[in-house]
């Protein structure tokens, strides 16, 4: 087996074992601001997915838990945000996405340090 071949099988291993095609389902549609920038990042450390937003010299990274391996919201997939705009971390369901991109988008308008 090509060192290709196996890279593809274990990928799709992972992705069968954490259900990915099913958590996909529970993740929100976002809207982002045209001025704004969002860039795709690995999902390390259990995080379904993560992307980093960004405007001017502000950022605000964010991931997607599905099975709440990172946090503490009740085995609930959930966003989290960093920095809020009080400048520690803050957590979104899904269907709390308006809320979430409210708070994405201050935490970009505040004032570079």
């Amino acid at each position: 087996m090509s060192d290709y071949t196996s890279k593809v099988l274990k990928r799709a291993e992972v992705e069968r074992d954490e259900k990915w095609r099913e958590a996909s389902t529970f993740a929100a549609e976002l809207t982002f601001q045209n001025n704004w920038k969002v860039r795709i990042i690995p999902p390390w450390a259990g995080a379904m997915a993560r992307f980093v937003v960004s405007k001017g010299d502000n950022r605000v990274s964010v991931y997607f838990d599905t099975d709440d391996r990172l946090g503490i919201m009740g085995k609930r997939p959930y966003y989290e945000i960093y920095p809020a705009p009080d400048g520690d971390t803050a957590r979104y369901y899904p269907e709390e996405a308006d809320q979430m991109m409210t708070a994405i988008r201050r935490s970009l308008n505040r004032k570079s340090k």
